[in-house]
C-alpha cells in the first residue's frame, strides 16, 4: 500500500468534488454475462462558601472527578479519531464512458443508466464528440452530462457546483477545430491534455495518446516522463491511468503507448477508441477497452492473446468502485445486463469480486 492519503485532491488547478455516493444498482436477477468466446470543556468547579456536605463529594473532589471525566472523554474521542483515520475515506464510485458524443438516442439511453448510478464522478476514454460542428460539444455533451460539468454555461440546465466530469481527449475531439472546442467547453487541471485527479483511495492519471499531442507520446517524452514522475508521487492505494487509444486490444491497437505503466506503479489502465468492450491481462497489468458508449459498436479483428472477455452485443458503460483495499470494474450493457465483474488489490492483481 502507497503513503498516506487525503480525501480529495484535484491536482493542479480544479477544486475538489463533493458528490454525495449513491446507491448503486446491479443487473436483474438472473441476468447473464454475455461475452464473445470468453467472458471519515474543561468542567470548572464552582468555589462555595458553605461547608460541604459530608455525604457528598468536597468540590475540589468534584472538580478532580470533573477532569478525569473530560480527560476520558477526551481520550476517547481521539481513539475514535484515530481509528476514522485507519479506515481511511469511504469508497468512491465513478462512471466510465467512452466514444459516446453523438447527440443520439443510443447516447442519452447509456448517460441514463449512469445517471442512475449517483457516481462521484465520470471519467471518459475520449471521442467526447463526433460532430465536426465547432458548437457542437453542449448538444453532444452538455446535454447529456452537464449535471457533473463545471463550469457550465450552456443550455441543457444546471451545472455542477464542482467539476465530476474528467475526459480523456480522443482523435474527434482533435478532429473539431484542432481541440480548441473541447479546451473551451471543458476546464480540467494542468494543461487539459494530459492531468491527474485524485480522490479518497484513487489517482486517476490521463494521458494524450494522440499523435497531435505537441509534448510527445513514448516513455520518454515530455508527457511520459511527467507521467511516471506523477504515478512515483502518488499516495493512494490505486493508480489509474485513462487514454484513448488502446495498447492491448483485438481490434485496431495503438503500440506507441506501451508504455511501462506497471513498474511506473498503475495498477489498471482505462482505454476507449474501438467500440466494443474488453478486458485483457498482460504483464500483471489489466486493460480495459471501453469503447461502445453511445455512437456505435464494432466487430473484433484477431483475438488478442491476452484477452479475457469481449462484448459487442449493444452500448453500455463502465462502474467503478474502489476503497483502501480492493477496485471493483463492473461494465452494464445498456438494458441493465451486468456483463462483466473483475476486481483488484492494491498491487494490481486479481481478487474476488
Amino acid at each position: 500500500m502507497r503513503g498516506a492519503y487525503s480525501a480529495f485532491v484535484l491536482l493542479a488547478v480544479a477544486p475538489c468534488l463533493g458528490l454525495a455516493c449513491g446507491t448503486l444498482h446491479d443487473a436483474p436477477d438472473g441476468a447473464d454475462a454475455t461475452a464473445d468466446a470468453v467472458a471519515p470543556g474543561t468542567a470548572t468547579a464552582t468555589t462555595t462558601l458553605d461547608p460541604p456536605d459530608a455525604a457528598k463529594p468536597t468540590d475540589a473532589a468534584a472538580a478532580r472527578d470533573a477532569a478525569s471525566d473530560d480527560a476520558s472523554s477526551a481520550a476517547s474521542d481521539a481513539d475514535s479519531a484515530a481509528s476514522d483515520a485507519d479506515a481511511g475515506p469511504p469508497d468512491v464510485t465513478f462512471a466510465v464512458v467512452g466514444d459516446f458524443g453523438s447527440g443520439s438516442a443510443r447516447e442519452a439511453a447509456v448517460a441514463q443508466m449512469i445517471a442512475s448510478w449517483r457516481p462521484n464522478f465520470v471519467v471518459t476514454t475520449g471521442d467526447n464528440n463526433y460532430d465536426g460542428d465547432i458548437d457542437s460539444y453542449d448538444p453532444n455533451v452538455g446535454q447529456f452530462y452537464h449535471a457533473f460539468i463545471a463550469p457550465y454555461t450552456g443550455a441543457y440546465g444546471a451545472g455542477a457546483a464542482k467539476n465530476a466530469f474528467f475526459p480523456a481527449i480522443g482523435n474527434h475531439d482533435y478532429d473539431i477545430g484542432g481541440g480548441a472546442p473541447y479546451f473551451d467547453f471543458f476546464t480540467l487541471p494542468g494543461n487539459e491534455r494530459y492531468y491527474e485527479v485524485a480522490e479518497g483511495p484513487v489517482r486517476l492519471v490521463f494521458l494524450d495518446s494522440d499523435a497531435r499531442e505537441p509534448d510527445g507520446r513514448t516513455p520518454g517524452s515530455v508527457q511520459g516522463t511527467w507521467a511516471e514522475t506523477r504515478m512515483a508521487a502518488a499516495t493512494e492505494p490505486f493508480v489509474l491511468v485513462v487514454f484513448h487509444h488502446p495498447a492491448y486490444t483485438s481490434g485496431s491497437r495503438e503500440p506507441t503507448m506501451l508504455w511501462p505503466f506497471k513498474s511506473w506503479g498503475a495498477d489498471a489502465v482505462l482505454t476507449g477508441h474501438v467500440h466494443n468492450y474488453e478486458r485483457l491481462t498482460d504483464v500483471g497489468l489489466t486493460y480495459f477497452v471501453n469503447g461502445q458508449g453511445g455512437h456505435s459498436t464494432a466487430g473484433f479483428g484477431a483475438i488478442h492473446s491476452a484477452s479475457q472477455l469481449r462484448y459487442n452485443t449493444m452500448d453500455g458503460a463502465q462502474l467503478v468502485t474502489v476503497s483502501r483495499t480492493k477496485a471493483t470494474f463492473r461494465y452494464f450493457a445498456v438494458d441493465g445486463t451486468l456483463v462483466d465483474i473483475y476486481a483488484i488489490g492494491p498491487d494490481g492483481l486479481p481478487v474476488p469480486p
